[in-house]
């Protein structure tokens, strides 16, 4: 359950990113494997210089769920890039899927392209459909 400031944060943060396509901050608390809480974090990802999305940087084969958490249904797996819709809850990330369908990734296992590919640049735009295009160079 998504406590009032969480939920607060979260359409803050949301409305925010679709209506000034500025950057996106979230607090939140991590867990342990054990289950016993970290200190409070922030995240703070960047709106896209370009496109429509931020192209970030994914372990291929990374899971892709249909909603926040291990336990959900997995949609299909990553492949080495994906485009942030700029939801996060927690440590999940929502993603755009390729077939257009929003998905949510681990988001301690993404990077920023540029980090994980120096020199080079990611664009997530959209096709027709709405699907993420990606382009890289």
């Amino acid at each position: 359950m998504i406590s009032r400031t969480g939920l607060l944060g979260r359409l803050a943060c949301t409305g925010m990113v679709a209506l000034l396509l500025g950057g996106c901050a979230v607090h939140y608390q991590g867990l342990t494997m054990t289950g016993s809480p970290q200190t409070a974090q922030w995240k703070y990802w960047e709106a896209p210089a370009s496109g429509a999305f931020l192209c970030l940087a994914a372990p291929s084969g990374t899971p892709v769920y249909a909603h926040p958490g291990n336990n959900q249904p997995i949609m299909g797996y990553a492949r080495d890039v994906v485009a942030f819709a700029g939801i996060q809850e927690g440590k999940w990330i929502s993603i755009v899927y390729y077939d257009a369908r929003m998905g949510w990734i681990d988001g301690l296992l993404i990077r920023p392209y540029g980090d994980v590919h120096p020199g080079h640049k990611c664009v997530a735009d959209r096709d027709w459909q709405q699907r993420p295009v990606f382009y890289r160079n």
